[in-house]
């Protein structure tokens, strides 16, 4: 993982050498010894973009209020760059993590709003998996807009998810919610290596409550009806958006020539 090295002085003290950031800031101090300091991906600079883009953003929010969705794809966004890049991440991206997690525990906060953040910071790690465990555990939280906004994470952070984990509470959702339980028919069907090993998850499943029964059985057959792909369009269309967000980050950078 790409953590910078430390130089340590003829005096004994150490000092943290500069980062690729630094060095192309032209920011004075002590570079790294020769090969040392790692080069950033093109992921990692979008990341950066995104993230203070979103930190500025949320700095000029009121703080009680909700944050604007344009501000939440941005974070959306964060999320999905750090799901397939973010083992490459170097400490300037998670320095910037760090900033972002104490700007949204400012706000009122919650626990759901941080756990994008959180999630972005495992991705760093690669041992932490509690922000995972913590976002399984909840896809189907009681309250349907946060419920949403999780399985909206959990879209983006799908390659991570356990489906026998996942999948027990998502057909929940589509058993017995009034908000969103097609989209977490979707969801489900993502986390399967085929849609065949889906209808076999879903057609097995037994709500804990049999009153559910019909309903489940119902709207089972509206997704066999309507097809999977219908359930999840609205998270494909998520995605659409976050990519754009990426694409549009990558080429309005301005890359530093090597050695400039």
């Amino acid at each position: 993982m790409g953590q910078e090295n430390d130089y340590k002085t003829d005096g004994g003290l150490v000092q943290p050498s500069l980062s690729w950031e630094d060095l192309e800031s032209g920011k004075p101090g002590q570079p790294a010894l020769p090969g040392f300091t790692l080069a950033p991906t093109v992921a990692e600079r979008a990341f950066l973009v995104l993230s203070r883009q979103w930190h500025m953003e949320v700095q000029a929010a009121p703080k009680n209020a909700p944050l604007p969705r344009a501000v939440d794809t941005l974070a959306l966004s964060c999320l999905l760059l750090a799901v397939e890049w973010g083992c490459e991440f170097t400490d300037v991206a998670r320095q910037q993590i760090e900033t972002n997690l104490e700007a949204e525990a400012g706000r009122y906060p919650s626990w759901y709003d941080q756990l994008l953040w959180e999630l972005c910071q495992a991705s760093f790690m690669r041992v932490e998996t509690f922000p995972l465990e913590k976002l399984t555990v909840n896809l189907d939280h009681h309250n349907s807009s946060i419920r949403y906004w999780l399985m909206q994470m959990g879209w983006v952070a799908r390659p991570w998810l356990s489906a026998p984990e996942a999948m027990p509470r998502l057909l929940k959702n589509l058993a017995d919610t009034l908000g969103y339980p097609f989209e977490a028919a979707g969801l489900a069907a993502a986390l399967m290596p085929t849609v065949d090993e889906f209808w076999t998850w879903a057609r097995d499943f037994r709500h804990p409550d049999s009153g559910f029964a019909e309903q489940y059985a119902d709207r089972l057959k509206f997704v066999e009806d309507f097809g999977i792909l219908e359930m999840q369009a609205p998270f494909w269309n998520l995605e659409a958006q976050c990519r754009k967000t990426i694409t549009d980050a990558v080429l309005s950078l301005r890359l530093v020539p090597t050695g400039a």
